[in-house]
């Protein structure tokens, strides 16, 4: 116990103040509290050493004639030396950025400051108060009292240091007054015990209060700074340590890389299992890349589905690269949400510092820009920033916002291209195809705007916007026409997909056999259980399902053999080269043959000449569209329009 004591003692005069009964602090708490003390303290600095110097003055001027003036001189002397260098100290560094936290060398210090300058004071009483008159020992009564409370009034958040000051003047004041022998300062002496114990416990209350401001205010801080549902720092506490790392970059020329990624397909996961399986989702993310970073590494939440990562001392690509590989290994395994097996991956972009920059912004837009390259070339890997990106994140950003205005300010038509079937050359059905008039750049593509649509929640309320329009427009048609609407594979992952359509049949009068929905072949669908579940509900109500760009995409067969799809859409990039490679013609004979062994049927898209319309005609395809045939017409033409077509017969060898 006892040598728990005096280890406790130890540390109180480096600023611990277990001692005090205050529960033992983490460095980062601990340091900040020793700010809080420290700076109350210098605000106070330099006019108590003023206000030392001339109280040393006036204690000096009163005890001249009956003390010893050489020995006040050196007292005198030692003093305004002390406090003009700690003066002298303060004064050098008056613009100097205060730290965030400081270390207990510094309360190490400030202690001892506090000692040597009550041992000074301490020393006036014990060499000249026997000696001096009345009049002296009166002056020196109110200088060494005043000198306590003051001295314990500046140091209050200092406990160690205000012991330090106060005691040695203490003890001086008492063994001074009792060399007199005079029984009327023998009460004197009791009393400034008495005293200095009433103000030493002032300064323990005072300096608990300030430790248990300091901790309040950093647990607010925290909450301001955390993320609430990762526990990891937020996007406010992210800017700092960014800037922290920059100019740790400035000064000392360490580098380190940023890198950005969100959850792909997270929506999905939202839409299909509910927001409060999206959380467990995002938690689950946050705990195993917090788990595979180094302790000198950031992870912060920056809101949604978004991280940013700061890998700290990487200089070279491909220490950045083993950071994002580890990053993308934590999503291999799958995540357990609702009860299901959930694999969810990462896209992330990389800028590297300095080499792309040295400011937070900067560095922040170009890891976003490699992002988006990595969300639109290969989800679920990573890309280095490139200078080509630069305009191309801005594009995607500024095209992004005119979307959402394109949405309020009904800037979207919908135009729609005929199928003509081949046998009795009558038109069976429109595709609806999606149009965007800007009010400045004029028509827009869909080939620019769909994949950025796509890459955002705007997918889901501009495939609202073609399902329910085009719905309503094909009501009005003949019962024989079908409506072909195009879908993407994050509509499809949308669990509330098949209850929207089927409403949208039910509010508008269309019969779920008339409509058709059109996915394009990719990667995207192999494996997602939830597109091939949403299709069969589909399938089921009558819906047909067509198979868009057959043959361009990632496994054409597998899709013939395990999806619902009653129709396939043969490309046109092998249609149009049918009647100059006979590669071409190869692939469209072997498609037509392939799909119709299967029991599907088959459309012919981009037919433009009479000579692919009469080498389709000769194969027995059952469907064309094309230019040829009629180009996409407002919904007003289509009630009048009759296709107009001479054909010239060919050979199908």
């Amino acid at each position: 116990m006892t040598q728990s004591f005096w280890t406790k003692l130890a540390r109180f005069w480096d600023g611990d103040l277990t001692l005090l009964g205050v529960p033992p602090l983490d460095d980062y708490a601990a340091g900040r509290v020793r700010v809080e003390q420290i700076n109350t303290v210098i605000r106070y600095t330099q006019a108590m050493m003023i206000a030392n110097i001339v109280n040393g003055v006036v204690l000096v001027a009163a005890l001249w004639t009956s003390a010893q003036s050489t020995l006040l001189m050196v007292w005198l002397l030692s003093l305004i030396v002390f406090c003009m260098a700690i003066y002298l100290r303060r004064t050098q560094r008056p613009h100097k950025k205060r730290p965030m936290i400081i270390s207990a060398r510094v309360m190490r210090l400030s202690s001892i400051y506090g000692g040597l300058l009550g041992s000074i004071w301490g020393l006036a009483p014990l060499l000249f108060f026997a000696q001096s008159s009345t009049h002296g020992q009166i002056v020196m009564i109110c200088l060494t009292s005043g000198m306590i409370c003051s001295g314990a009034f500046v140091l209050a958040t200092l406990p160690s240091a205000a012991v330090s000051f106060t005691l040695p003047i203490t003890l001086g004041f008492i063994i001074g007054v009792l060399q007199t022998g005079e029984a009327v300062f023998t009460p004197v002496a009791i009393l400034t015990i008495v005293y200095l114990v009433a103000i030493v416990r002032a300064v323990m209350t005072f300096s608990l209060l300030l430790v248990n401001r300091v901790l309040s205010q950093i647990t607010s801080e925290k909450a301001a700074e955390t993320d609430a549902l990762t526990g990891l720092p937020n996007r406010m506490c992210f800017k700092g340590r960014l800037e922290n790392v920059i100019e740790d970059l400035t000064l000392n020329g360490i580098g380190f890389c940023m890198l950005y990624l969100d959850l792909d397909d997270f929506k999905s996961v939202n839409d299909r299992f509910g927001h409060a399986a999206g959380d467990d989702l995002l938690i689950g993310a946050a705990d195993r890349m917090r788990a595979c970073l180094r302790e000198t590494d950031c992870i912060s939440r920056l809101g949604g589905d978004e991280f940013a990562v700061i890998g700290t001392g990487i200089k070279e690509t491909k220490d950045a690269e083993l950071l994002a590989e580890r990053l993308l290994a934590t999503f291999r395994a799958p995540f357990q949400i609702a009860g299901e097996n959930i694999i969810v991956h990462p896209s992330i972009g990389i800028a590297m510092a300095p080499f792309d920059g040295e400011d937070a912004q900067n560095l922040l837009r170009k890891a976003d820009a490699a992002l988006y390259r990595s969300k639109r070339e290969r989800r679920g890997g990573f890309n280095f920033y490139q200078d080509e990106l630069d305009g191309l994140s801005q594009e995607r950003k500024a095209m992004e916002a005119d979307l959402r205005q394109a949405l309020v300010a009904d800037q979207f038509h919908l135009v729609y291209q005929p199928f003509l079937n081949l046998v009795t050359h009558e038109v069976t059905g429109y595709e609806a195809l999606l149009r965007w008039e800007h009010p400045e750049h004029g028509s827009v593509p869909p080939a620019q705007f769909i994949p950025i649509a796509e890459m955002t929640s705007l997918i889901d309320e501009i495939g609202d916007y073609v399902l329910r329009h085009a719905i309503q427009t094909a009501s009005t048609w003949p019962a024989h026409m079908r409506l072909s609407v195009n879908l993407s594979i994050r509509q499809l992952r949308d669990h509330s997909l098949v209850d929207k359509i089927l409403g949208y049949l039910h509010q508008f009068g269309l019969s779920a056999d008339r409509l058709e929905l059109e996915i394009t072949e990719s990667k995207s669908i192999a494996g997602i259980q939830q597109v091939v579940e949403t299709l069969h509900q589909l399938r089921a109500h009558g819906i047909s399902i067509s198979l868009d760009d057959f043959g361009t995409g990632y496994s054409s067969m597998t899709y013939l053999c395990h999806l619902p799809v009653d129709r396939i859409k043969i490309d046109r990039m092998f249609i149009s080269c049918i009647e100059t490679r006979t590669e071409c013609a190869s692939i469209v004979k072997a498609s037509v043959h392939l799909a119709m062994d299967l029991g599907r049927k088959v459309i012919a898209e981009g037919v433009e000449t009479p000579a692919q319309l009469a080498f389709l005609e000769k194969l027995n395809c059952h469907e064309a569209q094309g230019y040829l045939i009629a180009r996409p017409m407002p919904a007003d033409q289509i009630p009048g329009f009759r296709p107009q077509l001479k054909l010239k017969r060919h050979s199908a060898a």
